[in-house]
């Protein structure tokens, strides 16, 4: 999003700042912003996550474990048990139904 804003900054700035290198620096800090700005807030994630993983509490430091294994549960019984169950319950049905 702020790619598509960098163009009419910088033609913006070439009618306010005749100096073309200040410019240019100018152009770079602003088109650099959003990427430092990213960075530092994965940092930041980073240190809480460390924060988190170390802390004493399992309802503290095991919440990412139990959604982990939640969402592995529900994805092996929603794509394997089930329709291995809904297989072999047809299978079933049908050989009571030939004899």
């Amino acid at each position: 999003m702020l790619q598509a804003l960098i163009g009419p900054i910088s033609s913006l700035l070439e009618k306010a700042i005749p100096d073309s290198d200040l410019r240019r620096k100018l152009t770079h800090e602003i088109a650099t912003m959003a990427e430092k700005n990213a960075h530092e807030q994965i940092k930041a994630q980073l240190e809480i996550n460390k924060t988190e993983a170390q802390h004493n509490s399992l309802f503290v430091s095991g919440w990412r474990p139990a959604v982990g294994w939640t969402c592995c549960l529900g994805m092996a019984a929603n794509f394997l048990i089930i329709p291995m169950t809904n297989f072999a319950l047809a299978l079933a049905s049908s050989n009571i139904s030939s004899r």
